[in-house]
């Protein structure tokens, strides 16, 4: 859905891909949408050895990396005609400067696509109540993802086309 967004939209945020090795996964990447920049988010502490930052589970957090990512996205956010970003889980939330982008990305008068841990829902959705912006909730799975993705979409694309237009 992001890649559908960039081809018509400057499109800042951010993306947390799972990364696999051998078919096992050993951690994720974070990426800046806007820029490409991309650092380690965590690694499984079996594939590090040891962990010398924050640990969430069973994971490593690389705190540096994530912070070097977070200013470029945090700096892209006033150019962008949407916001994305993938996902809001606990682990992104449990890190400083993730955690300010995204409340700075909620509080933002911009539309967006907010990729939420389904057990955050309820307390995200607060922050956007509790911001003023309008907001529509989905509860994807794996039985509706599909049918969800073009409506999803299409919801996206017009509500960034009308915000362009005022």
């Amino acid at each position: 859905m992001v890649s559908e967004l960039r081809r018509s939209y400057s499109t800042a945020g951010f993306v947390c891909p799972e990364v696999r090795e051998s078919g096992t996964r050993i951690g994720f990447k974070v990426i800046d949408l806007m820029s490409g920049y991309e650092g380690w988010l965590a690694i499984s502490i079996d594939k590090l050895g040891s962990c010398r930052g924050p640990r969430i589970g069973k994971y490593c957090v690389l705190e540096n990396e994530v912070e070097r990512v977070m200013a470029r996205t945090r700096a892209s956010l006033p150019t962008a005609s949407i916001i994305a970003i993938d996902e809001i889980g606990p682990m992104e939330l449990n890190i400083k400067s993730s955690k300010e982008v995204i409340d700075l990305a909620i509080s933002m008068d911009k539309p967006g696509i907010f990729v939420v841990h389904y057990r955050l829902a309820s307390e995200i959705a607060s922050r956007l109540k509790g911001s003023g912006v309008s907001y529509k909730l989905y509860m994807v799975d794996p039985v509706n993802r599909d049918k969800l993705y073009n409506e999803i979409l299409s919801l996206a694309l017009r509500i960034v086309s009308e915000y362009k237009q005022i």
